[in-house]
C-alpha cells in the first residue's frame, strides 16, 4: 500500500495547489469543490482509489482536481438504480462520508496506512468506494435525514477535526462515535417511508429483469451489478418515478407496477447484453435486511479485528508446515491488536469480554447448560445470517478459546 499512499499524498499536494491559481480566485464554487475533492481523495482507501483508475497526477491542478471529482460523480450516477433528473430524483449517498476521515490529512504515512488497513479488515466501505454508496431521494431524504440537515457533519457530530501528530489507534477510538452517529442517520434514511417506496420499486425492477434474487439498493450487491442495473433501467426510470409518486406508502403496489413497466419497456441491444451478463453474474442477496446491514454497518469498537485472525492463521500455518507449538504460539501472540496498538500477549481483552464487563447482568452465569438471556435468539439469527451485526460475539468467543489454546501449547513445551 506504500506506493498508493505516496500517490495519494502527491495528488493531494497537486490538487491543493489549485488554491494558488487564477481560476480558483475567479470561481464562486472553487473553495467548496476543492474542499470536497480533498475529502474524497484522502477519505478513500488508496488501493480502492487506484482500482477506480485514479493512477496519475495531471500537471494542471484543476485537471488533477477534476480527475477525482468527476470519478466520484460517475460512481454516484452508476449507483442510483433509476437514472433521473430534477426534483424527486435519486442520488447516491456515501454511507461513510469522506469528511469523516478528513483528520487523516494531518497524519503521517504509517498512521494513515494503519487506519486504512483497519477499516478494510473490518469491512467498512468509505469515501469513493462504490460498495458504500446507496441511492436515496435527493430532496426529502438525502440531505435532511441521511446527513441530518448538516452537510459538514459538524453540528450532528459526524465529523472529526484533524489533530496534528495523531496516531492511528487514537483516531479509530474517536472515529467510532462519529461513525455511529452517521450510521444512525443512514438507518433513519432507509426506514423513511419514501425510501421504502423506492425500495419497492427496486424490488419490482429486479422482478421485471428476472433477477429477483438481487437487492439493487444494498451493499450486499456488488457495485458492478448495481451499475449495470442503472444503465439497463434508464428507459423506464421516469415511468417508475410516476408510479412511486402516485402510490405513497404502498411499496407492494409500487413493486407490482414497476415490474410490469420494466418488463414492457423496450431495451437496446447493448442493454440486453448487459442484462445477460447481469443474470449470469448475479449472486443471491437477502432482501429483508436490517437498515444497518443494508448500509454495511460494522461495530468499530467491539467487533473482532482481522489482525487477530491473522495471528491465528499464521499460527496454524506454522503448525501445518511442521513448526513446533512454541513457534506457532509466538506467531499468534505477536499479532497486533488494533484497539491497543500492542500485542495480544499484553492482556488486552477481546471485544466480547469488553461487552461482558460493561453489561455483567446480561452475561452472568446461570449454571451448567443454562443459556444466557437472548442466546437462543442469537443462535437462530446467526443460522439465518452468519454475518449479522451480532455475529462478532460468536467469533469473539472462538478467538478467545483459540488464544487460550495457543497459550497452553506454549506453556507445555
Amino acid at each position: 500500500m506504500k506506493e498508493e499512499l505516496d500517490l495519494q499524498k502527491r495528488l493531494q499536494a497537486k490538487i491543493q495547489s489549485y488554491e494558488d491559481t487564477e481560476h480558483f480566485s475567479n470561481s464562486k464554487t472553487g473553495k467548496v469543490k476543492l474542499r470536497r475533492t480533498l475529502d474524497l481523495l484522502m477519505g478513500t482507501n488508496p488501493i480502492v482509489m487506484t482500482g477506480l483508475g485514479i493512477t496519475g497526477i495531471p500537471n494542471d491542478p484543476l485537471a488533477a482536481m477534476n480527475s477525482v471529482r468527476n470519478k466520484d460523480l460517475s460512481i454516484v450516477k452508476d449507483t442510483e438504480i433509476f437514472d433521473l433528473t430534477g426534483t424527486g430524483k435519486l442520488t447516491g449517498h456515501h454511507g461513510t462520508p469522506a469528511s469523516l476521515l478528513r483528520a487523516l490529512e494531518a497524519m503521517d504515512t504509517d498512521n494513515r496506512e494503519y487506519v486504512f488497513k483497519y477499516l478494510k479488515d473490518l469491512g467498512v466501505k468509505h469515501g469513493m468506494d462504490p460498495e458504500g454508496i446507496l441511492a436515496l431521494d435527493s430532496k426529502k431524504v438525502h440531505g435532511k435525514i441521511a446527513h441530518g440537515g448538516d452537510w459538514t457533519g459538524k453540528r450532528t457530530g459526524a465529523f472529526l477535526e484533524p489533530i496534528p501528530g495523531e496516531k492511528g489507534p487514537d483516531f479509530i477510538k474517536r472515529f467510532e462515535k462519529a461513525y455511529n452517529i452517521q450510521m444512525d442517520m443512514n438507518e433513519k434514511a432507509i426506514l423513511d417511508p419514501l425510501t421504502q417506496d423506492w425500495q419497492g420499486a427496486m424490488r419490482g425492477a429486479a422482478d421485471g429483469l428476472d433477477v429477483p434474487e438481487l437487492d439493487l439498493n444494498s451493499t450486499t450487491t456488488p457495485a458492478s451489478q448495481r451499475q449495470s442495473a442503472t444503465k439497463i433501467l434508464k428507459p423506464s426510470a421516469n415511468q417508475v418515478r410516476e408510479v412511486v409518486n402516485s402510490n405513497p406508502g404502498n411499496p407492494e403496489e409500487i413493486r407490482k407496477q414497476t415490474a410490469r413497466i420494466v418488463r414492457d419497456t423496450p431495451r437496446t441491444r447493448q442493454q440486453n447484453a448487459r442484462l445477460s451478463q447481469l443474470k449470469v453474474g448475479s449472486t443471491p442477496s437477502p432482501r429483508d435486511l436490517s437498515p444497518g446491514m443494508r448500509f454495511g454497518r460494522k461495530g468499530i469498537g467491539s467487533a473482532l479485528k482481522i489482525p487477530v485472525l491473522g495471528g491465528l492463521m499464521a499460527a496454524g500455518a506454522t503448525l501445518l508446515n511442521g513448526g513446533d507449538a512454541q513457534a506457532a504460539a509466538g506467531e499468534f501472540i505477536e499479532a497486533e491488536n488494533p484497539l491497543s496498538g500492542g500485542s495480544l500477549a499484553d492482556g488486552t481483552v477481546t471485544g466480547f469480554e469488553q461487552e461482558r464487563n460493561n453489561n455483567p447482568l446480561h452475561y452472568r452465569r446461570h449454571g451448567p447448560n443454562v443459556p444466557r438471556p437472548g442466546q437462543r435468539e442469537r443462535a437462530e439469527q446467526l443460522k439465518v445470517n452468519p454475518s449479522s451485526e451480532r455475529g462478532y460475539e460468536t467469533i469473539g468467543r472462538y478467538v478467545k478459546d483459540s488464544f487460550n489454546f495457543m497459550k497452553q501449547l506454549m506453556s507445555s513445551q
